[in-house]
């Protein structure tokens, strides 16, 4: 039981505060999908933008009132929290071990 609730909490840390980071600023830079810009989309649609850089704030209008949510990407934050938590991990059993 001790254990599972630590598992818990770890996750909670490991995921949600990097996930909870990552909306701020996807709400701060409110960038664009590809397929959202003029310059990508393979439609026509009044309601395409143009295309920003990576951590470029949008200071373009939104004709439709869209989420743009493109950077930073969720995945990649959720991943290599997993990846570093793994690190560590075994970093700590290793040593475990070794004693």
């Amino acid at each position: 039981k001790h254990l599972t609730l630590n598992f818990v909490l770890a996750l909670i840390i490991q995921l949600g505060f990097p996930g909870l980071c990552i909306l701020i600023l996807k709400n701060y830079f409110q960038r664009p999908r590809p397929y959202q810009t003029i310059e990508f989309s393979t439609r026509s649609d009044n309601c395409l933008v143009p295309f920003i850089q990576a951590f470029m704030k949008n200071q373009s209008k939104n004709p439709c009132n869209k989420r743009f949510v493109s950077c930073p990407s969720g995945h990649t934050s959720a991943t290599f929290s997993i990846f570093l938590a793994c690190i560590v991990l075994l970093s700590q059993n290793q040593n475990f071990i070794q004693n």
